[in-house]
């Protein structure tokens, strides 16, 4: 989860248990940002952090398709979420050096 400059100063109202799936999947995050650095494809580094989840026993799905709801209608726009981890939390990984305000609406 990021959050946006204009968002960093607002209390969030999130449950203890959301906290430490949140905790665990970034600490996931960053063990594999450690070991592979900067630079490969999105898609190398949602196979490698599917391995570290699983090497944590965390919960996880991958590529989970999303439903969009428009005027009461069920859309398949193609919506694919990277990774939803233990039912609570929504992944969605970003390969690039920076994070542009499209990357921040996805």
């Amino acid at each position: 989860m990021v959050a946006g400059r204009n968002h960093m100063n607002r209390k969030l109202n999130i449950s203890a248990d959301v906290e430490e799936v949140a905790r665990n999947t970034v600490d996931a995050l960053f063990h594999l940002h450690t070991e592979l650095g900067p630079g490969l494809l999105e898609s190398a580094y949602s196979a490698c952090l599917e391995q570290e989840l699983q090497h944590r026993r965390i919960k996880h799905v991958r590529e989970v398709a999303l439903p969009l709801s428009y005027r009461s209608r069920q859309l398949d726009v193609g919506f694919r979420a990277d990774f939803i981890v233990e039912d609570k939390l929504l992944i969605e990984l970003k390969a690039v050096e920076s994070l542009l305000p499209v990357h921040q609406a996805q």
